[in-house]
């Protein structure tokens, strides 16, 4: 048995305590998956220094610092930890997004897998693979590359990223991870999530459909949209689990923070899911490793 916490969203100035990580912590997981918004520019405005200053409150806060003590982990980012809110990055100066890049591997990289994580050559972006026992992870990179949906040839990834994409999928291990910090479809209530979901660039999203068969067995995980969701997508299946560091919205208030995330289990005969939240109901699937359906 294999078990990999996932988490997402973690916004330290709102929730400067978060006993979630310490949930994660005692159920002994092999592995933690980061999937972005793990610490929050300003909205509106480039400031570097400002995140940077995130990034240390979020690695000193009690619970997380005990869990990546304990736990190896894999990370990757979306907009807040990228830039601004809702960045793009191929819009955007390349210094900008360079700076961004720098901070990233400076406070997310976890020294214990250096020489397991297997990025592409000569990569701008932070995309990377790794093996876990009978798993293959692939961390994509949703921001570095990103355009505006309006555009003739919008792109989430960037072409060179999508040809990786590609080739990490056809292995030999039995289960498929492909991990970002969007979720795949759009929701009309809340904090919708809409801004980055795959649905936005429909080329991409077909041509995954296409490549992806059941055999492949792949989950894709997904942060963003502060709350947790299980979906099926036919030949694969959606876990997202976002609000770890977030409070729950209410109107223009905000609620309780949700200490929303995720733990999943992989045996050989199935994948158990339970998604986690101290403001929602707990959800919990499980996954015939066999036929690749919802038991």
């Amino acid at each position: 048995m294999t078990k990999i916490a996932i988490a997402s969203c973690c916004k330290i100035q709102f929730v400067p305590d978060q006993p979630g990580w310490k949930e994660i912590e005692d159920t002994s997981p092999d592995l933690l998956l980061l999937l972005g918004d793990n610490v929050y520019m300003q909205n509106r405005k480039w400031d570097h220094a400002y995140m940077e200053d995130r990034y240390k409150e979020q690695l000193k806060e009690p619970h997380f610092k005990s869990l990546l003590k304990k736990v190896p982990y894999l990370a990757t980012w979306d907009d807040h930890d990228f830039g601004p809110n809702d960045t793009n990055g191929a819009e955007v100066d390349d210094k900008l997004r360079q700076k961004s890049r720098r901070l990233f591997r400076k406070y997310m990289r976890d020294p214990r897998l250096r020489s397991r994580v297997v990025p592409p050559p000569n990569t701008m972006g932070i995309h990377y693979s790794m093996e876990i026992d009978d798993i293959k992870i692939i961390m994509l990179d949703v921001r570095y590359y990103r355009t505006r949906k309006s555009r003739s040839n919008a792109t989430m990834l960037g072409e060179e990223q999508e040809e990786w994409l590609w080739h990490e999928l056809e292995h030999d291990r039995r289960y498929t991870i492909v991990a970002g910090g969007s979720a795949i479809g759009r929701f009309r209530n809340g904090e919708s999530g809409y801004e980055g979901s795959w649905s936005g660039y429909p080329r991409f999203l077909k041509e995954f459909r296409r490549r992806v068969k059941r055999s492949h067995r792949v989950l894709v995980l997904g942060g963003d949209i502060h709350r947790n969701k299980f979906k099926s997508h036919g030949n694969f299946f959606e876990v997202v689990s976002s609000g770890i560091g977030r409070p729950e919205k209410r109107g223009n208030r905000r609620g309780q923070p949700m200490h929303n995330y995720g733990i999943l289990e992989f045996s050989r005969s199935r994948v158990d899911i339970s998604l986690k939240s101290k403001t929602r109901r707990d959800v919990f699937k499980k996954i015939n490793s066999q036929q690749w359906q919802v038991a």
